[in-house]
């Protein structure tokens, strides 16, 4: 009878030590950030390559440059030569950005570092740094 009581005795403390386990893991998934909280930040424009664009537009962005400030309730702001607001979604890979503005909505391939951001779609690309 003495082994039976032992054996359930470790069952039980298995079952227990499984569960504080489980615990602790969930507890630490749910308080680790989101490789993709990098984004939440305010990028300004450092470096531009788009072939087919024009020249006209080129240097409006040179001039003006372009300042995006993304945060953490899903909305961002734009100033410089692209002036606006509107909604974005990132995916957790932080490979995929989208971004809405009254209907319309831009997807773009994306790179997100915590000094660098990257935007690109096709053979287009804008490269942000992070401000200081």
């Amino acid at each position: 009878m003495a082994a039976v009581e032992v054996n359930i005795e470790m069952k039980n403390g298995t079952k227990f030590g499984f569960l504080v386990l489980a615990c602790m893991l969930i507890i630490t998934a749910a308080c680790t950030k989101s490789p993709s909280d990098r984004i939440y930040n305010t990028w300004i424009l450092s470096e531009v390559n788009m072939p087919d664009a024009d020249s006209v537009d080129l240097a409006k962005l040179d001039a003006q440059g372009i300042t995006y400030t993304f945060y953490k309730d899903g909305k961002y702001t734009s100033i410089g030569a692209i002036m606006g607001e509107g909604t974005f979604e990132i995916n957790n890979e932080e490979t995929r950005l989208s971004i809405s503005e009254e209907g319309n909505t831009a997807v773009y391939d994306v790179q997100v570092t915590a000094s660098t951001l990257r935007l690109s779609s096709g053979e287009q690309s804008m490269t942000f740094k992070v401000k200081k």
